[in-house]
């Protein structure tokens, strides 16, 4: 019985070797070789149908909106009202050599006014003035003060400037609205409403990308006679004008290098929070102003953040200054 027991043994042993060899090597662990391996995985090609790859989907960025170009009010300017010349293009085309001479980066040109007898008043030498100024590599910026008596006028003379050409094909670079006149409408409500009306229209005419500036009464000055301009309508102006210009004219209240510095700082933050936009401050008078008062005006407007700066006007500024205001370039 046992001899029997032991054969059957042997025989179950000798069965299950022969099954569990193949096993083995098939499932044999062995550590990552070094080197490159020598081990080729043939892996057989797809059919088309079992192989969909979409196509890229073309990635759109929106563009950017469009902004106006600030360029003609940063750095120097100095400014030319109609006062100032006639139509004899020989009145203002030696004041064009001379600012250039002395730095100017920015003419600031009046056009006409409300009782000009032409839109634009006097055109041989605003014609000449362009043309002379680009020939420079000056910017020129046309300005016009409306009185709101006649908003159809108003932005008539505004757009008469927008529009100007010269035969050379030179026009105006931006234009500003000089935006401080109340003798024509007494009331302040209405008046605002009419300054609102006007910059609508002359921004739906310019388009969004046309550089305008807003020249306007410092904020400081409406606080000191709040009477002059109740509610003045920053808010309703503040979309339609890419530049403010505060009239920062110190010397109205003291002529003063520290007077110079501290309103030009306030009026700067001040404008710039009540609108939102960028600022360049307007110093002045040219001449009330001395050279203390104008390294206070400069060193101020530049810590500030102003775009630039300009003096009222080139006519009345003294030649002693032109070096300090030539800092507003650097």
């Amino acid at each position: 019985m046992r001899r029997w027991i032991c054969l059957a043994v042997c025989l179950f042993a000798s069965c299950a070797s022969a099954t569990a060899s193949p096993v083995a090597h098939r499932v044999r662990i062995a550590p990552e070789p070094a080197g490159r391996s020598t081990v080729t995985v043939t892996t057989p090609a797809p059919t088309k149908a079992a192989v969909h790859v979409a196509a890229p989907r073309a990635v759109v960025r929106p563009k950017p909106p469009a902004s106006a170009d600030l360029t003609s009010f940063r750095h120097l300017g100095t400014w030319v009202d109609v006062f100032d010349y006639t139509n004899d293009p020989s009145t203002l085309r030696p004041l064009v050599a001379q600012m250039a001479k002395d730095g100017t980066k920015t003419l600031y040109l009046e056009t006409a006014r409300s009782n000009s007898s032409g839109d634009i008043a006097f055109p041989a030498s605003v014609a000449a003035a362009l043309d002379d100024a680009k020939a420079r590599g000056m910017r020129v910026v046309a300005w016009y003060p409306p009185d709101f008596k006649n908003v159809a006028l108003d932005v008539r003379r505004s757009l008469a400037a927008v529009n100007f050409r010269t035969k050379h094909g030179n026009s105006f670079d931006a234009f500003a609205s000089d935006i401080e006149y109340t003798e024509g409408v007494q009331d302040a409500t209405v008046r605002s409403a009419r300054t609102v009306q006007y910059s609508q229209a002359l921004r739906a005419a310019v388009g969004k990308t046309y550089p305008l500036g807003g020249i306007v009464i410092p904020p400081t000055s409406l606080q000191l006679n709040p009477t002059r301009w109740p509610n003045f309508p920053w808010r309703g102006l503040s979309p339609l004008y890419d530049v403010f210009m505060p009239m920062n004219y110190w010397t109205a209240h003291a002529r003063t290098a520290a007077t110079a510095a501290d309103l030009t700082e306030r009026n700067v933050a001040m404008t710039r929070a009540l609108t939102g936009k960028p600022v360049h401050i307007i110093g002045g008078l040219g001449e009330e102003s001395d050279l203390s008062q104008i390294r206070a005006y400069v060193g101020a407007a530049q810590a500030a953040g102003s775009l630039g700066g300009s003096l009222y006007d080139f006519k009345t500024t003294s030649s002693s200054v032109w070096g300090e205001l030539r800092r507003f370039n650097v």
